[in-house]
C-alpha cells in the first residue's frame, strides 16, 4: 500500500499506524527527483517499487498473505520536501511473526517513571539477533531483495526530521496517570499497557531547553522586553506546529514546567504572572486522511501548495481539473 504525505508530521503519524500493526521492519532512503515539473523519475522508482513489493494490493489480499498464506507484506510512504526536488521514502514490513508478536503482547515491563513525569518509557525488548536476522533474510527472500532493513524495537530508535535541528523518535510509552479534560483517555479503550509515540531525542529537548533560557535571560536583562517576547512568540509557534504527539507534548511540558523554575531563580517573579508571558497551547495532530489517490494528483497538490500557498485538496484536484489549475498556476 502507498501513502503520498504532506510533510513530516504526517508521516510520523502514518509510521505510528503501520508499526502499531506490526510492520517493525524498515529501511528510509531520499531521492533527488531533479528539476522536472512531474518528476518522471520519481514516478518510474514508484512503479518498480510497486512491483516489487507487492504495494497495489487490495486490504483483502494483504490480510490473505499474512495471515492465511504466512507472508510478509509492505508498505511504503512517500514525502516530498516543501520547496525542493528531493523525495523521501519509508519502506515498512509487516512479516507473520512481528504481526504475531505486536497483537499477543499486550503488557510489556516500564521502566521507573521519573519524577514529574506522567509517562514511563518501555523496556527495551531485546530480539535474538539470530531471530531478528532470521525475519530479515525471510522479507529479503520473499521479496527478492537485499535492502538491509532496521528493525524498530532496537536502539537507535527511528527517527524523523523535524527541522531547524529537531529530531523525533519513535518509542512505546505508558498511557499517562493524568486524564485529560479535552482528550479521552486511552487507559480504558487499550488492551496495552502501551502506546506508540513520537518523542524529541535528546539533543533537541537540550536546544529547547537552551531556547527558553535564552529568552528568559532577555526578558529580565533587557529593557526592551519586545525582543525576548518575539523570540517566544517564535518559539511557541514552532511548538505549536511539530509537538503534536503524545511524547513530545509530555516534554515539552516539563521543559516548560523548568523553564519557570529558571525564571522563578533568575527573576525572583512568578513567569506566569509576568506581563511578557506568552501562554503555550499544544493540540493533537488531526488525522490526516489518504492525501493522494496517485502520484500525478500528489505531485500537482504539493506544486499548488508550495506556489499558492494553500491546500487545494485532493477532491478538487483531479483529471477534470488537472488542465486548468496547471495552466493557471504552474505554467
Amino acid at each position: 500500500m502507498i501513502h503520498y504525505s504532506p510533510m513530516s508530521r504526517y508521516t510520523a503519524q502514518k509510521i505510528v499506524d503501520k508499526v502499531g500493526h506490526g510492520a517493525y521492519f524498515y529501511s528510509h532512503f531520499s531521492v533527488d527527483g531533479e528539476d522536472n515539473l512531474f518528476f518522471p523519475k520519481i514516478d518510474n522508482l514508484i512503479k518498480k517499487l510497486t512491483d516489487k513489493y507487492y504495494l497495489d494490493l487490495t486490504p483483502r489480499q494483504r490480510s490473505y498473505r499474512l495471515n492465511t498464506k504466512k507472508e510478509p507484506i509492505a508498505d511504503l510512504i512517500v514525502q516530498k520536501r516543501v520547496n525542493s526536488t528531493i523525495f523521501d521514502f519509508w519502506l515498512l514490513i509487516t512479516t507473520p511473526n512481528t504481526h504475531k508478536f505486536n497483537a499477543q503482547v499486550s503488557q510489556i515491563s516500564l521502566k521507573p517513571r521519573l519524577s514529574g513525569q506522567r509517562v514511563a518509557e518501555a523496556e527495551t525488548i531485546v530480539w535474538n539477533r539470530e531471530k531478528e536476522q532470521r525475519e530479515v533474510s525471510l522479507i529479503q527472500d520473499y521479496f527478492r531483495d537485499q535492502e538491509k532493513f532496521k528493525f524498530v524495537l532496537q536502539k537507535p530508535y527511528l527517527k524523523l526530521n523535524f527541522g531547524s535541528g529537531k529530531y523525533v523518535e519513535l518509542v512505546r510509552l505508558s498511557h499517562s496517570t493524568k486524564n485529560s479534560k479535552k482528550y479521552a483517555s486511552n487507559r480504558k479503550k487499550s488492551d496495552k499497557n502501551y502506546t506508540w509515540t513520537w518523542r524529541y531525542d535528546e539533543p533537541t529537548v537540550h536546544l529547547i531547553e537552551k531556547k527558553y533560557k535564552e529568552i528568559i535571560n532577555d526578558l529580565i536583562s533587557n529593557p526592551n522586553k519586545s525582543v525576548g517576547i518575539g523570540k517566544w512568540q517564535q518559539l511557541n509557534a514552532d511548538l505549536r506546529h511539530y509537538t503534536v504527539f503524545k511524547g513530545n507534548r509530555h516534554q515539552v511540558g516539563r521543559l516548560f514546567t523548568q523553564a519557570i523554575g529558571y525564571h522563578y531563580k533568575k527573576g525572583q517573579s512568578n513567569l506566569r504572572k509576568a506581563e511578557y508571558y506568552q501562554p503555550l497551547t499544544l493540540s493533537y495532530l488531526p488525522r490526516q486522511e489518504n492525501y493522494a489517490e496517485n502520484f500525478f494528483q500528489f505531485v500537482v497538490l504539493r506544486h499548488l501548495f508550495e506556489t499558492v500557498g494553500k491546500e487545494f485538496g485532493k477532491e478538487n484536484v483531479n483529471p477534470d481539473t488537472y488542465n486548468d489549475l496547471i495552466n493557471k498556476y504552474l505554467i
